[in-house]
């Protein structure tokens, strides 16, 4: 009896030494805590959007408030957004050590062919991307560069408001309205830049794309089949 009662607390010493707890790891790198909403119209959190790391397993799903942390390596990386029924999206950004808040609003399959019709271009988007950038203000330009710094003669919108206030995407005009946005269809996957001009100066990632190179006043992004790279930038103001 008294050997039994010895080799049950020899058993038992391990647990006893650890507490009884499985081991905690803590996430590696920097948190990326998003917000996943509808677009366009009133701002409808999004449940069930996977957030990976571009080309890893490393992936979260938002929870009923449309809110997801995913952790990720420090510097210029990138993910994407998924969710059945909606656009997918691909969101260069530059990770700080301390990580940063991330908003973004996901369109509708029915909402976004209705704007690939408007703009003469198909959707889905198959073996191309397309390039969407928000800017605040009117009479910014967009010219689309590749990686050498090479001009690409591309098949550029401008966003403008509709008659019933949802937004339509322009062929025709030569620079952002007061929407404030607009950007490049049927591209090919690489890597590219954008260069800003008219009433835009100064423009830097704010806070998706990375620093644009060779080129100023710019931001570089890669695109990536079947996706919206999704491009914010930070730009001064200056008159027509």
């Amino acid at each position: 009896m008294r050997l039994l009662a010895r080799l049950l607390w020899v058993l038992a010493l391990p647990m006893l030494l650890t507490g009884g707890c499985a081991e905690v790891t803590t996430p590696q790198g920097a948190p990326v805590r998003a917000t996943i909403t509808s677009w366009p119209g009133i701002a409808v959190p999004l449940d069930g959007v996977e957030l990976c790391e571009t080309g890893t397993a490393n992936c979260k799903t938002t929870n009923a408030n449309g809110e997801a942390t995913l952790w990720l390596p420090v510097g210029e990386r990138s993910f994407t957004q998924t969710k059945e029924g909606y656009g997918s999206y691909f969101v260069p950004l530059v990770v700080p050590e301390d990580g940063l808040e991330h908003s973004s609003g996901m369109g509708a399959d029915p909402t976004l062919e209705s704007l690939h019709e408007d703009a003469m271009s198909p959707y889905p988007l198959g073996d191309m991307g397309r390039i969407s950038i928000g800017i605040p203000f009117a009479g910014a330009t967009f010219d689309l560069f590749d990686a050498t710094a090479g001009k690409l003669a591309a098949k550029t919108y401008y966003v403008e408001e509709g008659p019933t206030g949802q937004p339509t995407w322009r062929l025709d005009l030569a620079a952002t309205t007061t929407t404030g946005g607009g950007g490049f269809l049927e591209v090919s996957p690489g890597e590219y830049q954008v260069q800003f001009g008219g009433t835009a100066d100064e423009c830097v990632p704010g806070p998706t794309g990375w620093p644009g190179v060779y080129l100023l006043n710019s931001v570089r992004f890669p695109v990536r089949a079947g996706h919206v790279a999704q491009v914010t930038v930070s730009c001064s103001q200056v008159a027509n």
